[in-house]
């Protein structure tokens, strides 16, 4: 088991509802190597990405993780989370991207993506959300218009400190634009 933390470049920043921003995420991307080579990776998110909370994911973590995985069969996902469970320390937030590398090698080992794993694909395209960025109603409808001119036609945008008045005006200007 290996962890390193990974960037991920915010283009238009993120302010979140506690009123600050960053220009990048940090991430904890789990690297898990069988003893027959196969390679699983998987991610896990941090608080808000906040750099410091990834770090804090990472030290020591690779370490206990292989301790308590070692011998085990990675394609045995639910033996794999069962054990983890009892595992203290910051083991709880890495949980997710552990998860992730072993459905990875799973996929691997039986030549599958996930999909199948899971039961089929329910249909042929998955549609995404673009986050939209603003505090001030125009600021949020500015971002919205940028990101349709790029293709996307889904979005969803957080709750900023402001009172209900502004949030309530947030709104309606972006279901004016429908």
């Amino acid at each position: 088991v290996s962890l390193f933390l990974k960037a991920i470049p915010m283009s238009m920043g993120n302010t979140c509802s506690l009123d600050a921003s960053i220009d990048a995420a940090e991430v904890v991307v789990t690297r898990i190597e069988t003893d027959t080579g196969l390679v699983g990776i998987g991610e896990c998110g941090t608080v808000a990405g906040y750099p410091a909370s990834a770090r804090s994911v990472i030290e020591g973590s690779a370490d206990l993780a292989a301790a308590h995985l070692m011998d085990m069969d990675p394609t045995l996902i639910g033996a794999v989370n069962e054990r983890l469970l009892g595992v203290p320390g910051q083991i709880g937030a890495l949980r997710t991207g552990i998860d992730m590398a072993c459905w990875d090698i799973l996929g691997k080992a039986e030549g599958k993506p996930l999909h199948a794993l899971l039961g089929g694909k329910l249909q042929e395209t998955v549609p995404i959300y673009c986050l939209i960025v603003g505090e001030s109603p125009d600021e949020l409808a500015s971002s919205l218009q940028e990101w349709r001119r790029k293709g996307f036609k889904r979005f969803h945008f957080r709750v900023v400190r402001a009172d209900i008045a502004t949030h309530q005006a947030r709104i309606n200007r972006i279901l004016s634009m429908r």
